[in-house]
Parts: C-alpha cells; sequence; structure tokens
C-alpha cells in the first residue's frame, strides 16, 4: 500500500519506504531529491544565502505568459520539448506520454506566496486574537507585544519572509529552476508508480532530460529541475543568456539577495499591522491609584482610591514613509535582527550582534547591515559544518 495525505504516521513510514524501494535505480547524477536530500535548492546561492531571482530575467513558456523560467532554463525545456515531440512522430514514445509535454507549472512569485501567508498565520490572528486582551498605547507598545508573539510562536509560524523561503510551506519552485510537466498530485504515490516508474519509456526520459540539462525529481517524477552543474545547462547559459553560471555568478547576477526584498517588506507590514490595529482602536483606557493615607505604617492597612481614565488617544500611525523616518532604521534594523535571531534560536546574541549592526548600518547603511544580518544567521539551518558547501555543483 502507498502512503498519501489522509495516510496515518505508520502508513506514511511505510509508503515512503516501499516508494523508495521502487524507485528505479537511476544514475544519481539524473535524479534530485528536493524533499530530504537538498530541500533548498533554488533558494539560496553556494554561499547558503537565501536568493530570489529578478524577474527581467524570465522567460515565457505559454502564450497566455503566465508559466515562466530562468531564461536559459527555459531554452532548455524548448529544446528538450522538440526532442521529445519529434521522437513521438516517430512512435519512440506513446502519443499520450505526457500529454502535449508542456509545462503545467513552473515560477511562482514570492510575493504573493508569501503574503497570503503573512495574512493567514500573522496579520490576522496577532491582531483579531493576541491582541484582543492588550493595551496599546503607542507604537512602542505594539512593537513590543509583537516580538512576544514572535517568541510564542517562531517553532511553528515565519514571521520574516528569508524565513518562509527556506520553510515547507515555500515550494522551489520561486526559484524559476523547476518546471512540472503536469498537475498530478505530489502526495499519492501510487499514480507515482503506476502512471510514471512503471512505464517502461520512463528511463528513457531521465535519460533525455538528463542529455538537456535536467533531472528529476526524485519524488516528483513529472518534475524536471535545472541541473546547474551539467555542461549542457552552462551551455545552454553561456550561448544563450551570455552568462558563466559556474561558482555564484548566476545568483550574483540573476537574483536578489532575498533580504533586500525581506527587510523593505518587513517595515511595511509592521506600518499595515499598526495602521490597521490604529483604524479601530484610537483610544484606549487606564487605571489609576492613588494612597489616601498610611495606617499602622503599612500599606495593608492604608486607604487607596482608584479611577479609570477613558478615551486617552493611542499614538496616530500617519503616513508610511514619515512613521519610518519617525522612528529611523536603526530601530528597525535592531527589531528585523532580533526577530531573524529568535527565529532561529540566537537570541542569546542580540545584544553583542546588535552593536555591530549599527556600526556596519553606520559605515556602509542599509545594505551592509543587512548583509551582516544574513552572515550571522548564514549556519544556522542550512549547514551543519563551519565549511560552506556549493551543493549544487557536487550532487
Amino acid at each position: 500500500m502507498f502512503s498519501n495525505n489522509t495516510s496515518t504516521a505508520m502508513e506514511f513510514f511505510k509508503g515512503k519506504k516501499k516508494y523508495d524501494e521502487s524507485f528505479p535505480l537511476f544514475s544519481p547524477n539524473k535524479t534530485y531529491d528536493i524533499w530530504y536530500k537538498i530541500p533548498y535548492y533554488g533558494k539560496t546561492d553556494t554561499n547558503g544565502i537565501v536568493v530570489y531571482p529578478r524577474e527581467r530575467y524570465l522567460k515565457v513558456l505559454d502564450v497566455k505568459k503566465n508559466i515562466k523560467a530562468i531564461n536559459f532554463v527555459a531554452d532548455g525545456f524548448l529544446a528538450l520539448q522538440d526532442f521529445i515531440r519529434r521522437a513521438k512522430s516517430k512512435r519512440a514514445f506513446p502519443s499520450d506520454f505526457f500529454g502535449k509535454f508542456s509545462v503545467k507549472k513552473a515560477w511562482l512569485p514570492l510575493p504573493q506566496l508569501y503574503d497570503q501567508y503573512f495574512e493567514n498565520f500573522i496579520f490576522n490572528p496577532f491582531l483579531n486574537h493576541y491582541l484582543s486582551t492588550k493595551k496599546i498605547k503607542s507604537f512602542v507598545c505594539f512593537a513590543k507585544e509583537y516580538i512576544k508573539y514572535v517568541k510564542s510562536f517562531a517553532a511553528d509560524i515565519s514571521f520574516t519572509q528569508n524565513e518562509f523561503i527556506l520553510g515547507p510551506n515555500c515550494t522551489n519552485k520561486i526559484s524559476g529552476l523547476v518546471l512540472d510537466l503536469t498537475n498530478d498530485p505530489h502526495d499519492d504515490n501510487e499514480i507515482k508508480i503506476k502512471d510514471y516508474l512503471d512505464k517502461f519509456q520512463y528511463t528513457s526520459f531521465v535519460n533525455a532530460c538528463k542529455s538537456f540539462g535536467f533531472r528529476i525529481n526524485k519524488n516528483a517524477p513529472w518534475q524536471i529541475i535545472a541541473d546547474l552543474a551539467s555542461d549542457k545547462m552552462r551551455q545552454l547559459a553561456a550561448n544563450g543568456a551570455g552568462i558563466d553560471i559556474t561558482d555564484n555568478n548566476l545568483f550574483d547576477q540573476y537574483y536578489y539577495t532575498a533580504v533586500e526584498i525581506d527587510y523593505a517588506n518587513f517595515k511595511t507590514y509592521l506600518w499595515q499591522m499598526y495602521a490597521s490595529y490604529y483604524s479601530v482602536n484610537t483610544t484606549y483606557s487606564n487605571i489609576n491609584t492613588k494612597l489616601k493615607s498610611v495606617r499602622y505604617g503599612s500599606p495593608m492597612f492604608s486607604d487607596f482610591t482608584t479611577w479609570a481614565t477613558h478615551e486617552l488617544p493611542v499614538e496616530l500611525v500617519g503616513e508610511k514613509d514619515a512613521f519610518i523616518t519617525k522612528y529611523g532604521e536603526k530601530y528597525f534594523l535592531s527589531m528585523y535582527l532580533k526577530i531573524r535571531l529568535i527565529e532561529n534560536n540566537q537570541e542569546k546574541e542580540y545584544l553583542e550582534l546588535n552593536k555591530y549592526l549599527l556600526n556596519y548600518y553606520d559605515i556602509g547603511g542599509i545594505d551592509l547591515a543587512l548583509q551582516y544580518i544574513d552572515k550571522k544567521i548564514i549556519n544556522s539551518k542550512i549547514y551543519t559544518s563551519e565549511e560552506l558547501n556549493p551543493y549544487y555543483f557536487n550532487t
């Protein structure tokens, strides 16, 4: 019995074992296991820095202009598509093999994915539930409560976009390096075996993919992944796009460091959340206590008077630019660093790292400060040794 999303934990374990046993013995350089072995493929550069492609380097793969991939990866697929279609015309492959052999899913825009995630798991729960019993007087109070919220749920929620990219809720398709040839469900191992791996022509398909610079995703037999270490893919990049993709050149030229986008969005989301809170909480109440008289020298026997002050104004939110200027980049950089450290179980290092962070900001501004943050958090989850391993080129 193969497992799917309705399986129990034990059924899943047994189903996964059976699937692995059923998987053909392909050469290791023809497949990638991006579920279990290299889950960060296309999400980080060769130095472990989280990245995201610049959209101007994407190329359209369909008439409706909805399906895109990195330009030389798209060129590689179009060449593979032409080969498979010609092979079908000569009956080397059945006519129904992968249908019309076109891409069904490819690059997905990170901003849309994260925005939806942020709304569902952070924005709504924080504003509508967590803050419902809190007294917020100002943005500083708001920010302190947000940090407490992060500490409470960082084990289960990705609060920054950087962490979201590395997490299981973000697909590797954001890289522009991954192409789905069908819309089949990823959770049903029986379909993977019956409809793909058991087909005698599947081995020929895998070999064809390899010759055009692609590998197969071991856990999704219909998904092909650009092999950045292959000579063919490097030729496509050099001849078609004029780029040498050895070392970190591809990511330096074609990709943003994700922190560039993340930090700007971080400030915007904070402003939006506080503005939303302020829109329905323009005032707050305060309970005041005053000592009236002291008896026997002890507060236990003393008289107090207590009264409530209502309709105290909450700090005005203002426009976003004025809001950011009011608190300053150092305030937001320090807060961003703290949240990144909390997410990576490094909060105890905050005081020391924050001093250096602010020094780097004074020297080189936001860019240098963000580079410092990335460098200090780089080893937390991706690498288990001190030596960085550019896994793209030696797997």
